[in-house]
C-alpha cells in the first residue's frame, strides 16, 4: 500500500469468491507488468493473472526468465508445467529442446481466453470438437422444447447461441465450420419449436431481431464475420496499447467501444430493416398487416424476457405455441370444429370475440386485474367497478374499472376504462392496427366522457389488442406509472418500464390463450343464485 513498507498479498492468495478480488488483481499485477514490459523486445498482454508474450524463441525465452525471478517479488508464482508455448510447426523441435528445461508444453495451436492462435489444422480440429459439443446441446435444447417450449427457447436464446456468439467474435473465417451448427438449428430446433420444419423465408424472418418481428435466432453464416468485424473495430484502442505501445486510456476506450456498438447497431438495425421490407414484399395483405404490427410495435418482451417463477413470467407448452401462432400467422393445434357455445364454426376469430361462457368478460377482467395490481404499487387510492353515473329511468348507468386518486395531478381522480380487441377482425383487417385502436380510444371518451366531466374527474381509456398492442393512451398511463414506481424505488425508469410492460404482455397473453382454449359450456352446477340455501347441518 501507499507509504507501507510491508507488500500486498499476492494475487493467487485471493479468495475466488471475494467480489474485491479484480481490484486486489489488479493492485498487485500492476507494478509487475509494468517492470516486465520492454517493446523493444516482445509484446504481453495480462488478462487478469494470465500472463501472455509473443516474439522469437530467445525474447520469449528472456521474458520468461524475468516472470520467473520477478514474479515471486510482487506475489505472483507461475506455473511452467502448465504454460504452453504455441510455434510454427517448423519451430517445434527447436523450441522443445530450447524450453524443455522450464517442462513447458510446446503446441502448433492452443485455445487461449475463448479463441484459438496459429496453426490451422489444430485450428480445425478445436472447431470440430465445438461443433460437436453444440450439435449435442441443440439436440437436448429441442427434446426439452417437446414439453417446455418457451424454457428452451429462452435457455437458447440466452445462453447457447451466446457461446458460438462470443467464437464468431472471436475467431475469424469460422462460417463455414458452423454451417452444420445452423444447418441443426433450422432442422431440429426451429422444428421442434414450431411443430414443423420452417421454410427459407420463415428462416429469414426467425433470423432478425425480436423488435423486428422476428426471434432473434440469426443465421450463423451470416452473422459471423459481422460479429468479428463489430468485436475488432470496437477493440482498436486495447490493440493499440497492445501492439504499439500507446497509453492505454480507459475513458477514451469505453467512449470508443460505446461508439462502435452504436454504429454496428445502427448498421444491423439497417440490414434488418431491408430484410424484413424484402420477406413483406412476397407475403399475402393479411400477412404483411401482422408483420407491420410485429415489427412497429413493441409486444416482444414475452419472447425477450428473463423467464421468472416468481413474476409468472413463463408461458405453459400449449400459451407459447398459440402466441407463436397468433405472432406469425400459424395453424393453431386441436382447435374444435364448433364452438361449444354457440354451436357456430370454431376458429380463432370467433374464439376472440364469441360472449357465451362469458370468457371474453373474463379476459377483460383479467388485465383489469393486472392493472388494478400496479396502480395499487404506485397510488394508495385504486378502486374497482366505480359507478360514475347512476341508472336513471330508461338510460342505463356507467361503470368504469378503475377509479385512482392522483395519477395526472395531486388530489384529482382519474378514472379509467380498459379495452381489449381483435385487430384481425374482418371489420378492422382494411385499417392500420394504430388507426383500430384510436378508434377504440374515441369510442370509449364519447361515452364516459360527459359523464365524467359532471363529476369532475378525468377520463382515460386503456386500449389493448388481444396480443400486446397498445394504444397511445394506454402508453401515457405506463410511462406514469412506470415514473412514480421509479421515484418510489430508486429505480431506472427504463427498468421499471420493462418490468411492467412484460407483466401486462404476459397477462394479456394468458387472457387471450383462455378464450381459444377455455369451455363454453355450462355443465350442471348446483342451482344456487345467492347464499340462501346454504345451511347449517
Amino acid at each position: 500500500m501507499l507509504g507501507h513498507p510491508q507488500k500486498p498479498c499476492g494475487a493467487v492468495k485471493v479468495q475466488r469468491e471475494d467480489p474485491l478480488s479484480m481490484l486486489f488483481y489488479g493492485m498487485t499485477l500492476m507494478p509487475l507488468i509494468r517492470s516486465l514490459k520492454d517493446t523493444s523486445l516482445y509484446t504481453q498482454c495480462f488478462y487478469a493473472d494470465d500472463a501472455a508474450a509473443c516474439e522469437s524463441l530467445n525474447n520469449i525465452e528472456l521474458w520468461l526468465q524475468r516472470v520467473l525471478s520477478d514474479g515471486p517479488n510482487f506475489g505472483y508464482f507461475p506455473q511452467p508445467a502448465k504454460s504452453v508455448l504455441i510455434v510454427a510447426d517448423s519451430y517445434k523441435n527447436l523450441a522443445e529442446a530450447k524450453f524443455q528445461q522450464y517442462g513447458i508444453s510446446v503446441v502448433t495451436g492452443e485455445r487461449y481466453l475463448g479463441s484459438f492462435v496459429v496453426a490451422k489444422k489444430d485450428r480445425a480440429v478445436f472447431l470440430e470438437k465445438k461443433v460437436e459439443k453444440w450439435l449435442e446441446k441443440i439436440d437436448a435444447v429441442s427434446n426439452v422444447s417437446a414439453s417446455y417450449p418457451h424454457e428452451a427457447f429462452s435457455a437458447f436464446s440466452r445462453s447457447l447461441q451466446a457461446e458460438w456468439n462470443f467464437l464468431t467474435r472471436t475467431l475469424p473465417d469460422v462460417e463455414e465450420a458452423l454451417e452444420s451448427v445452423d444447418a441443426k438449428i433450422t432442422g431440429t430446433f426451429l422444428t421442434s419449436l414450431i411443430g414443423r420444419s420452417p421454410s427459407e423465408d420463415e428462416r429469414q424472418l426467425f433470423s432478425l431481431l425480436s423488435r423486428k418481428g422476428g426471434l432473434g435466432i440469426p443465421i450463423i453464416p451470416q452473422s459471423a464475420t459481422r460479429n468479428f468485424t463489430t468485436s475488432s473495430e470496437a477493440c482498436d484502442h486495447v490493440k493499440s496499447a497492445i501492439l504499439q505501445n500507446t497509453n492505454f486510456d480507459w475513458a477514451e476506450h469505453r467512449a470508443h467501444n460505446r461508439k462502435s456498438k452504436a454504429l454496428a447497431s445502427k448498421k444491423l438495425d439497417e440490414l434488418h430493416n431491408d430484410q424484413f421490407h424484402r420477406l413483406k414484399d412476397k407475403c399475402a395483405a393479411t400477412d404483411r398487416r401482422r408483420m407491420d404490427r410485429n415489427f412497429e410495435n413493441k409486444n416482444s418482451n414475452w419472447l425477450t424476457c428473463k423467464l421468472s417463477v416468481r413474476d409468472n413470467f413463463v408461458l405453459t407448452k400449449r400459451e407459447f405455441e398459440d402466441a407463436l401462432a397468433l405472432r406469425y400467422g400459424f395453424a393453431f393445434k386441436e382447435l374444435p370444429s364448433k364452438c361449444d357455445g354457440c354451436d357456430q364454426l370454431f376458429d380463432v376469430n370467433h374464439a376472440l370475440t364469441c360472449k357465451k361462457g362469458g370468457l371474453v368478460t373474463q379476459r377483460h377482467n383479467e388485465i383489469r386485474d393486472v392493472v388494478a395490481d400496479l396502480s395499487r404499487l404506485a397510488w394508495t387510492s385504486v378502486t374497482r367497478e366505480p359507478v360514475i353515473k347512476q341508472a336513471e329511468g330508461n338510460e342505463p348507468g356507467l361503470k368504469a374499472d378503475l377509479l385512482i386518486r392522483g395519477v395526472w395531478n395531486p388530489q384529482e381522480t382519474a378514472s379509467f376504462d380498459i379495452r381489449v380487441t381483435d385487430t384481425d377482425a374482418k371489420s378492422y383487417q382494411s385499417r392500420p392496427v394504430a388507426a383500430v385502436l384510436q378508434s377504440c380510444e374515441l369510442e370509449k371518451k364519447q361515452k364516459y366522457g360527459p359523464a365524467c366531466s359532471e363529476r369532475h374527474i378525468t377520463f382515460t381509456p386503456l386500449v389493448c389488442s388481444v396480443d400486446g398492442v397498445l394504444g397511445k393512451e394506454f402508453q401515457f398511463f405506463l410511462k406514469k406509472l412506470s415514473d412514480m414506481l421509479a421515484l418510489k424505488f430508486r429505480k431506472s425508469q427504463a427498468v421499471i418500464m420493462g418490468w411492467i410492460r412484460t407483466r401486462l404482455i404476459f397477462a394479456i397473453q394468458r387472457a387471450t390463450n383462455l378464450c381459444i382454449r377455455g369451455s363454453r359450456s355450462r355443465p350442471y352446477a348446483i342451482p344456487f343464485e345467492d347464499g340462501a340455501g346454504f345451511c347449517k347441518c
